[in-house]
């Protein structure tokens, strides 16, 4: 797990933890039926998770076509998150991703210059005839219980 102390100094998204749902449920040897994947950095105070969830969706997906269906932002007092539904294609198979981000104090002052927040981001990935029945709620459950940091 990258602790804030080791995270890039860049800036750059760390993965601290990848999951899978599978049919039958909790079968390693079934179908992955959505992937999760969380991420964390250190932003500077100014930019909010918003903003960044934007400008990361689109490096993170910069071949591919992607189509808004539901965007949410929402105030904190650490400034505006973002929580994001699009679809994308690949190999003629529609996709579904979900993201969120959003910032918590950083009070372990491992940064360098200027006061940091640390961001986190959460990725959810599915077929579309999948979002409903695998990934909607499991990724809600998720946003909620790791959400808990957050001002």
């Amino acid at each position: 797990m990258a602790e804030p102390a080791r995270l890039p100094l860049d800036g750059s998204l760390a993965e601290i933890g990848m999951f899978n749902l599978y049919s039958p449920s909790h079968d390693p040897k079934g179908d992955i039926k959505a992937q999760f994947i969380i991420y964390i950095t250190r932003i500077p105070k100014k930019i909010s998770a918003a903003d960044y969830l934007d400008k990361q969706i689109l490096l993170m997906l910069k071949d591919q076509k992607i189509k808004t269906i539901q965007s949410k932002t929402m105030d904190t007092t650490l400034g505006p998150t973002k929580d994001i539904l699009f679809s994308y294609s690949s190999n003629n198979t529609v996709f579904l991703s979900r993201s969120c981000a959003f910032k918590v104090k950083d009070d372990t002052k491992a940064y360098l210059f200027g006061e940091k927040g640390l961001l986190y981001l959460i990725q959810m990935s599915t077929q579309e005839k999948d979002y409903e029945s695998f990934g909607a709620e499991a990724f809600y459950m998720s946003k909620v219980s790791f959400h808990l940091g957050t001002e």
